[in-house]
């Protein structure tokens, strides 16, 4: 499955991720496998995980 990360200020893709199985964890952690830009200060360290299902996939809540 392959996902598209939008910057909500250009609409421009920004990051390109694609994966057959397993997390996709999203934050601004240098960990994370989608890292947020800093200047994005409202997403947290690890804002989200999504997990691919199928043909769609679930976002999971970091929490924050």
């Amino acid at each position: 499955m392959k996902f598209n990360f939008l910057d909500p200020l250009s609409s421009q893709v920004v990051i390109l991720r694609e994966t057959s199985q397993g997390l996709l964890s999203v934050g601004r952690a240098p960990s994370c496998e989608v890292v947020i830009p800093a200047r994005y200060s409202s997403v947290s360290s690890l804002h989200a995980t999504i997990r691919p299902l199928g043909d769609a996939a679930e976002i999971i809540d970091g929490d924050s």
